[in-house]
């Protein structure tokens, strides 16, 4: 009979998961020699090598394989009963989620404020879409919030390497200084080239807006600004006479809608996850709680 170890059992997850004693132990918050002690405790508890070692890091077993996912089961089981009992236990650690840029103020503080969430620990990671894909394909971070393109995701498609799950709408639009000229001079896509634009720092975002002048035939405004922060973005319509490319529901006071329905961008809210036999009980409750938002 296992006198098995739920701290030995998270940590092998954890290097599973991650593909990497190091990567692991950084998640975890200890040391690496400790992530390396209790692996080879838990060989030598199931008598069995749990991970194939190499210079480009570690790859699971055939023991190995069928050990996670019962692994996941018990300490999702143990989660379970704490929470039940009213004990923070093991939920009481760092998940790492990134968030694309325009989802941070509009969205996270609900997130963060969750009492469902009040003993876990989170450190939020902003980026493009296509660099938190990156990372979460590399085990740099557990999970993204994005924002994604219908056009690429349209009815719930996964990435290869990825899996998204659809939680909601944005649509992006275009928006000016209550008196700016474009408000009354502009008719048509062909009569914007004239100004400077802020744009969000997303190359999903970035080919849109010049492909919407393109295939019209039009020239494409000259771009004075891209960057990952709303606020700056909303600065530099409001006082930097710049139309700005902004969530409606970011709209700032002095900000006006730009009246074109070409300018208006659709695009899906949802989760990026791994795809894995399972994931660490904090995690599972970040994401549950992104979902009701």
């Amino acid at each position: 009979m296992y006198d098995l170890d739920l701290r030995r059992l998270e940590q092998f997850v954890a290097v599973a998961q991650d593909q990497s004693y190091g990567r692991a132990a950084r998640r975890l918050g200890i040391a690496q020699p400790n992530v390396s002690r209790a692996i080879a405790g838990l060989e030598s508890e199931v008598g069995a090598m749990l991970f194939n070692r190499s210079p480009r890091g570690v790859t699971l077993t055939e023991a190995g394989s069928r050990l996670l996912p019962r692994a996941i089961s018990i300490l999702n089981e143990a989660e379970a009963a704490l929470a039940e009992i009213g004990e923070p236990g093991t939920a009481n650690r760092s998940v790492r989620l990134g968030c694309s840029a325009g989802l941070v103020d509009q969205r996270l503080p609900r997130l963060v404020t969750s009492p469902a969430l009040a003993h876990i620990s989170i450190d939020i990671f902003t980026g493009t879409r296509e660099t938190l894909a990156g990372q979460l394909i590399a085990h740099e971070i557990d999970a993204a919030y994005c924002l994604i393109p219908e056009l690429i995701h349209g009815g719930g498609r996964d990435l290869v390497d990825l899996h998204f799950e659809r939680t909601g709408y944005e649509t992006l639009a275009a928006f000016a200084a209550e008196a700016h000229p474009v408000h009354r001079d502009a008719r048509g896509l062909g009569d914007l080239a004239q100004y400077r634009w802020a744009v969000p720092l997303q190359m999903s975002v970035t080919y849109r807006f010049e492909s919407l002048f393109f295939r019209a035939g039009v020239a494409v405004p000259t771009r004075g600004l891209a960057s990952a922060s709303l606020a700056l973005l909303a600065a530099a319509a409001r006082d930097g006479a710049m139309i700005a490319i902004l969530p409606v529901d970011y709209a700032k006071p002095g900000l006006v809608r730009i009246a074109l329905e070409a300018l208006s961008l659709p695009y899906l809210v949802g989760l990026l996850t791994r795809r894995e036999p399972g994931m660490l009980p904090p995690v599972m409750a970040v994401l549950e709680a992104l979902r009701q938002i």
